[in-house]
């Protein structure tokens, strides 16, 4: 049998690379979230838990620091010194621990995920492009548009695979739903929050 290959940052790196396409922070070498230009080029507030063997080659590989920012994850695969920040700013700290609390902590709270039940011919739209309306129907059956572009790391072969979840937000005046996607990868738990008010 061949030997499995070793882990390597890169490795890590480059799955990342699809969900943060700019820049991400590494909270606690376990969490990862966002930076400012990837939150702006997705669509959605995306979030990830490393696995435990990702976790061990953060530690390996990076510096022993709370909060890790990298400000070109492609690019920082070729040449991980240039990009790498580890002195982050009190204000930042304090947005990454309310990102963190909003959206990660509450993703892994989450006991029950639904399947998202959806036919082949609303998988072949989202494939082809096609922007495609699925149901959410814990909420007046909230109709949602989703797009190939709204899920990184979904493919024709794993899109049955994702789960989702709903919370209403709290302390609004209007019903507004955060709409939370699971995706388990390998190296990560992938989680994608969109919000919708609900009529």
């Amino acid at each position: 049998m061949a030997k499995k290959k070793e882990l390597e940052l890169n490795d890590v790196l480059t799955k990342l690379s699809y969900i943060f396409p700019s820049d991400m922070y590494i909270l606690d070498r376990k969490d990862v979230v966002e930076g400012k230009k990837s939150f702006e080029r997705n669509d959605g507030h995306y979030t990830c838990s490393l696995s435990t063997e990702a976790v061990e080659v953060v530690k390996k590989y990076l510096p022993k620091k709370k909060y890790i920012y990298i400000s070109d994850v492609k690019k920082a695969k070729k040449d991980l010194d240039e990009f790498l920040y580890t002195d982050i700013d009190d204000d930042t700290i304090m947005k990454l621990e309310a990102e963190r609390s909003r959206f990660l902590t509450k993703c892994e709270d989450i006991e029950i995920w639904n399947e998202l039940n959806i036919n082949e011919k609303i998988i072949d739209d989202i494939f082809i492009g096609k922007e495609t309306t699925i149901l959410i129907p814990e909420y007046n059956k909230l109709e949602i548009e989703v797009s190939k572009s709204l899920l990184p790391l979904i493919t024709k072969k794993n899109i049955n695979e994702l789960r989702y979840s709903t919370r209403k937000v709290e302390g609004l005046p209007e019903v507004v739903v955060d709409v939370v996607f699971c995706m388990e990868q390998e190296l990560f738990n992938f989680y994608m929050v969109y919000s919708y008010l609900v009529c």
